[in-house]
């Protein structure tokens, strides 16, 4: 099963947004390449993970989804991302990982595979 960052990842980049990675206020990350995407999270504690209109050419930014991350000590995969946006694009990955969950449960008591 996929951690929730990692599953994020792979679904924004291929409903075709841009990533963009923010902490501590700083941008980190901005592009559309998946390891340089996760090496920037995992370089951190916490941060935000913003999913960009790819047609987007300088400024304005074209955000249409917002994840907040952490890691911490024996969290479950599904608890990195913890608090987000709720819209359709939010909504459309929440209900994939869910399902994705749901085919690769890692036990009977793991959150989102009892949803």
């Amino acid at each position: 099963m996929k951690k929730a960052h990692q599953h994020l990842i792979k679904w924004g980049l291929k409903q075709g947004y841009t990533i963009e990675v923010n902490c501590d206020g700083e941008r980190d990350y901005y592009g559309t390449d998946y390891n340089e995407a996760i090496e920037a999270i995992e370089a951190t504690e916490h941060g935000t993970i913003l999913l960009v209109d790819s047609s987007t050419k300088n400024k304005p930014i074209n955000y249409h989804a917002g994840f907040c991350f952490v890691f911490e000590y024996d969290q479950q995969p599904d608890e990195i991302i913890y608090d987000y946006d709720v819209n359709e694009v939010s909504t459309a990955w929440d209900q994939d990982y869910t399902a994705h969950c749901k085919k690769y449960p890692i036990n009977k008591h793991f959150s989102r595979s009892n949803n």
